[in-house]
């Protein structure tokens, strides 16, 4: 288990990362593996109904649903049991214990990133890739959460694109998107950080290409 943290400015590819570790986009070059298996079309649906739990940007709730509903879909999924309790203190955290029966459609904005992110953090899978989570959460409930990452790391490997400040973790810093970036590892206060030595790249370089890099950084790190 471990925490990586993918730090960059808007539009550098942070998503673009995380979407390609999750199997929602594909390499325009390269290869990517969790531990021995390769991702490809033949792994992919075995890797991402049991390993990778992806956490988008955008709410990936069912609206018309119960808050109760998208908690326990994924536990539906698998055939695996999550316990009443674990969510009603799941949502006690933010004040919303008594949510459990309510549409999605009639939560507010903050609300349905809360849930988005419970949704992470109840699942069962090994692989958790949160994508910008505490965006439009406020500084109260976005402490909450980063707590719980600090929980939940104990027993899975989270991978999280984000601008916040956690103390530990691996840093992967991606602020030159038109650059190729050779990163090195380092260590300061007890927290490994990647640094970046910037080489110009050709102007029309791609997101893919340019995340990729990355990706192959991480699953070297991480295995």
């Amino acid at each position: 288990s471990n925490l990586y943290q993918i730090r960059g400015l808007n539009g550098t590819g942070k998503s673009t990362l995380l979407k390609l570790l999750g199997g929602i986009v594909e390499p325009t070059d390269g290869l990517i593996f969790y531990g021995n298996k390769k991702l490809d079309e033949n792994t992919l649906v075995d890797l991402k109904q049991h390993s990778i739990c992806y956490i988008d940007q955008v709410h990936d709730l069912i609206y018309h649903k119960t808050v109760l509903f998208n908690l326990q879909l994924e536990s539906y999924i698998l055939n695996k049991d999550v316990e009443m309790e674990t969510i009603k203190t799941a949502l006690e955290k933010f004040g919303l214990g008594d949510k459990l029966q309510t549409k999605i459609r009639n939560l507010s904005g903050g609300e349905r990133r809360i849930i988005s992110f419970l949704k992470g953090y109840l699942s069962h899978k090994d692989i958790i890739l949160y994508d910008e989570i505490t965006s439009n959460v406020d500084r109260h409930n976005k402490n909450i959460m980063l707590q719980m990452i600090q929980e939940q790391v104990k027993s899975k490997t989270i991978i999280l694109a984000t601008n916040e400040k956690i103390d530990h973790g691996i840093i992967i810093d991606i602020n030159q998107p038109t650059t190729y970036q050779e990163s090195i590892i380092y260590e300061e206060n007890n927290t490994k950080n990647v640094a970046n030595e910037s080489m110009l790249k050709r102007k029309y370089h791609t997101f893919l290409s340019f995340g990729l890099e990355y990706v192959l950084i991480l699953m070297l790190i991480i295995f």
